[in-house]
């Protein structure tokens, strides 16, 4: 399965021909509609994960492609996006094309007291991928490659190197890094690669439009 990055937190794995869209938000600039897209998972409610028009774009170009989204998701959608819709609940598994789904997780992790946690549900793709949204959730299911937040205005450094620690993944790329430029790149990069290096974890430093192979 291939992993190609796009800015921010978007993600695009590629198994047998197949394509799976993950968060195309607004701040995934480059992301480009694939061909033979049969599935799209965004994981919760927040903007920069949340593109309506990114998720037409894709859909209109894959009209079979069915888009994952929580039920708290759904009630934000324009009908047009409506018909395309399978509503998941953490703890629950579905199957699309090649992709195998398990959805995890519970709520975001908190800002600040006065914003809202939304429903958070992050997804295991065959048993291989996570990609956690926005939560530093360890789940109980397998999987060896885990797409690791770096920044957010809910993450600190001690405790994404605390999630590289308990979720114990053999390989890691980073993910939710848009709102970074190249010295805060390279500053919470140094953090997490010395904790990698600790746990026996591979940190592969993956670039926007760069595509990895997941073995």
């Amino acid at each position: 399965m291939k992993l190609t990055k796009y800015e921010h937190s978007c993600v695009v794995l590629e198994k047998d021909g197949e394509n799976l869209v993950i968060d195309a938000g607004p701040l995934s600039e480059s992301y480009k509609v694939p061909d033979n897209c049969v599935a799209i998972v965004v994981t919760h409610e927040h903007f920069d994960h949340l593109d309506q028009e990114k998720l037409k774009a894709t859909l209109t170009k894959n009209q079979d492609a069915k888009l994952f989204v929580n039920a708290d998701i759904e009630a934000l959608l324009g009908d047009e996006l409506k018909p395309a819709v399978v509503v998941i609940a953490s703890g629950q598994n579905q199957t699309v094309g090649g992709f195998s789904l398990q959805f995890v997780g519970s709520r975001h992790e908190p800002i600040r007291p006065e914003v809202p946690q939304p429903v958070n549900t992050g997804v295991i793709v065959n048993e291989l991928f996570y990609h956690p949204g926005d939560q530093y959730f360890v789940p109980e299911q397998s999987f060896t490659w885990l797409g690791l937040p770096l920044n957010a205005p809910w993450a600190k450094v001690s405790e994404t190197t605390e999630f590289v620690k308990q979720a114990k993944a053999q390989h890691i790329v980073p993910i939710h890094n848009g709102l970074l430029n190249e010295w805060g790149m390279n500053t919470y990069e140094s953090h997490v690669k010395a904790v990698c290096e600790m746990a026996g974890t591979e940190y592969h430093p993956i670039k926007t439009c760069e595509s990895i192979e997941l073995v």
